[in-house]
């Protein structure tokens, strides 16, 4: 028996769903494009300014004190890409990379504040946490807080970071991630060495399972069809870049999963399940629990396409001569290889379901788009308030544009609302039908959205007796629905199927209360 207590549940899957009796289909929302919340036009940034990661702290007040209700904290990596997109050029080997940070009150407003750290250009007034006198290829960081209660209060920061430890000049040899520790998310210090068993050279995430105790680990590897996470990891870089080469060989981008009890002794690598037969590459994974249900785990994997030769329809894509000018580069697929970002849903943070669109599209087509290097969303949606005064809160997840064209990036702010990514929709009338569960509460939310002729109609069956809502309309995220005889609270505690009627509508969740 489905017991949810008073969780929200979201109708991203069918955890309570009966498909069998169900009519309303599932459809993937997408986000709408805002403003502008950040140019990274500085000498230490540039325009391969990626990786960034946000989250909203509230115990951080801001470096200046200026947010007494938290702060929304952003971390990034600061790099001089080239419009030909050359990951090993001359800024790399000799500026190194830099992880930068700034933070908001609002999660619109950034700033990059002066924190003194770091020395560019002979000042040290920058925005710079770590640069090449920590490591010269530390290409990310990932930062969370640590909710575990053993946990050290000059450690409550965690960030994990990775490079490669070269042998050969040059070359990539051994990948290995590394922990950093702080007291206040700011200043950074070395811990140990988690493991080398993967790829790491994208955004790697980490959060602690305060109902399993332990933390989990989603981490960039590469996977040759027919091997396991583990045995793919041992074949070490240069020996699956071959194989990547051999045509007959199908090597993917994948996230590889990894778990300790204590941060010091980390499982071997396995890869996530997805229920399905697609293989594509996934270069990041964007995991989080989500905020608003976090029994419920999202991510948002950026989806990699390298087609094998260049045709006709890259002639009349946007920005052919500088794309033309990359196929012929040294790196010939930063020209044809280009990026979306997918979404994908699970209970128990290892089998997931992902939705087979495009969560975010590259979008219409503009100098600075359909690149190697779109729709690389920060991980964790933010809550955030609306543009309309009044309306309800949104989710907020940011996104850069331009990646390695010579210009400054500029980072954006992408909107959809709460618990939007998904909903059970109708265009005529449909019925969505529960499997019998168990709640507790006095009333019952819901999270919907119809037309103006639209509407949803909520019946509760307990033990024979049934209790309906009256006819349901409008566009809240937070819609009480009121039953007869004080239904909700007298069903409480036992057995019951929730069954909606909805015309021109769709629901995203329901919560009982």
């Amino acid at each position: 028996m489905l017991n949810i207590k008073n969780r929200r549940e979201c109708f991203f899957d069918d955890f309570l769903i009966d498909t069998e009796k169900t009519t309303a289909k599932r459809i993937l929302h997408h986000p709408v494009k805002r403003e502008r919340v950040l140019l990274h036009d500085a000498p230490w940034e540039g325009d391969g300014c990626t990786y960034h990661h946000i989250f909203f702290d509230p115990r951080w007040h801001g470096v200046k004190g200026d947010y007494p209700n938290g702060t929304y904290r952003m971390y990034y990596l600061g790099y001089h890409g080239g419009e030909f997109c050359e990951f090993w050029n001359k800024d790399q080997l000799e500026g190194g990379f830099r992880i930068c940070y700034a933070e908001s009150g609002d999660g619109i407003h950034f700033e990059k504040p002066d924190l003194g750290i770091c020395t560019y250009g002979g000042s040290t007034h920058n925005n710079l946490i770590l640069d090449k006198t920590i490591h010269p290829e530390s290409c990310q960081l990932y930062v969370f807080y640590d909710e575990n209660p053993d946990c050290p209060e000059s450690e409550r920061y965690k960030g994990i970071t990775a490079w490669d430890l070269p042998k050969v000049p040059g070359k990539r040899n051994e990948f290995r991630l590394f922990t950093m520790l702080s007291a206040d998310g700011i200043h950074f210090r070395f811990g140990e060495m988690i493991t080398n068993k993967g790829y790491f050279d994208s955004l790697n995430i980490m959060m602690w399972d305060a109902e399993e105790k332990l933390y989990r680990l989603y981490a960039r590897g590469m996977r040759i069809k027919g091997m396991s996470a583990e045995e793919s990891a041992s074949l070490g870089w240069d020996a699956i870049g071959g194989k990547i080469a051999d045509p007959s060989v199908k090597a993917y981008r994948e996230v590889f999963y990894f778990e300790s009890r204590d941060y010091k002794t980390w499982s071997d690598p396995v890869c996530l399940s997805y229920g399905d037969e697609d293989e594509y590459h996934m270069y990041t994974n964007g995991i989080s629990r989500y905020v608003r249900a976090p029994h419920i785990y999202i991510g948002f994997p950026t989806r990699y396409n390298e087609r094998t030769e260049w045709t006709k329809s890259y002639d009349a894509l946007c920005g052919k001569e500088k794309r033309w000018k990359r196929y012929q580069s040294a790196n010939p697929r930063s020209g044809l290889a280009v990026t979306d970002c997918g979404f994908m849903t699970s209970r128990d943070g290892l089998h997931f379901n992902r939705f087979k669109a495009a969560f975010m599209r590259p979008g219409p087509e503009h100098p600075n788009g359909w690149l190697y290097g779109d729709c690389y969303p920060t991980p964790i949606p933010m809550i955030t308030k609306s543009q309309i005064p009044g309306a309800d809160d949104e989710l907020s997840f940011y996104s850069a544009d331009g990646h390695c064209l010579g210009n400054p990036a500029a980072l954006y702010r992408y909107a959809i609302r709460m618990d939007g990514f998904a909903s059970l929709h109708a265009e005529e009338e449909e019925t969505v039908v529960t499997k019998p569960f168990i709640y507790e509460g006095e009333s019952l939310c819901a999270n919907i959205s119809t037309s103006a002729f639209g509407h949803l109609y909520f019946t509760l069956t307990c033990e024979g007796e049934s209790a309906q809502s009256c006819e349901i309309f409008g566009d809240s995220i937070d819609k009480r629905i009121p039953f007869p005889d004080d239904a909700v609270k007298r069903f409480s505690g036992k057995e019951v199927v929730l069954q909606i009627k909805l015309y021109d509508a769709d629901i995203y969740s329901i919560i009982f209360r």
